[in-house]
């Protein structure tokens, strides 16, 4: 699945992204959670005509001279996580956003991947960790696609199932090909840069999590 936004800044109380403006979509709907495996809920709809500046925690506006200008046929947003402590969100934490495209009627479609948002100090060279749960699956096609933020290296991921139980399936690109980690075990992903990962349980849903690092740390 293609990425349906990019974050273009990432700063304390400030989350800056872009949405690549579609034919037929009137509204540009941001829906976020604490994690890809907890339901998510809708932030705020940008209209195509004018984008989306939201307000901070504290619930003054976010003082727009401090954004640089974007070019290109983008829909854009900017918002702080703390304004959404109500679902969970805050700006210390990491957040896990997905694009839902609202039609000219009003109705939503298809919501795109989970896309793992930073915070602004995990830009470093420190490890970064994700966990939850996998969802069962037949086959890579029906894994759980995840976008990490810009390239990630150094992967090792940890099958948190008790020894006999079910294995986690792990792809980089729809219909590639699977690294199976059998319960109880771990697979370090030591070479290359991966930005995708697609996630299934092989008979139930599996609990894993996963590190990595900063392949361009800031």
């Amino acid at each position: 699945m293609d990425r349906l936004f990019s974050i273009i800044r990432r700063r304390r109380n400030l989350v800056d992204l872009i949405m690549p403006k579609q034919q037929g979509v009137a509204g540009y709907r941001i829906q976020g959670s604490i994690n890809f495996d907890v339901a998510f809920q809708t932030m705020f709809t940008a209209p195509i005509s004018s984008g989306f500046v939201g307000r901070l925690g504290t619930g003054e506006p976010i003082n727009t001279a401090v954004l640089n200008a974007v070019s290109g046929n983008h829909v854009r947003a900017v918002f702080d996580p703390d304004a959404y402590s109500s679902i969970g969100l805050a700006d210390d934490q990491h957040m896990w956003l997905r694009f839902v495209p609202i039609d000219v009627a009003g109705v939503p479609g298809t919501p795109g991947a989970a896309s793992l948002v930073l915070t602004d100090a995990d830009h470093g060279y420190g490890r970064i960790v994700i966990a939850g749960n996998a969802p069962n699956g037949g086959s890579v096609d029906a894994s759980q696609e995840l976008h990490l933020p810009r390239g990630m290296k150094n992967l090792v991921f940890l099958n948190n199932e008790t020894a006999g139980g079910n294995s986690l399936f792990v792809a980089y690109e729809s219909g590639g090909p699977e690294v199976e980690i059998v319960a109880a075990d771990r697979y370090d992903a030591w070479e290359g840069t991966q930005a995708v990962l697609l996630v299934r349980g092989g008979g139930a849903p599996v609990s894993f999590s996963a590190n990595f690092t900063n392949a361009f740390p800031e």
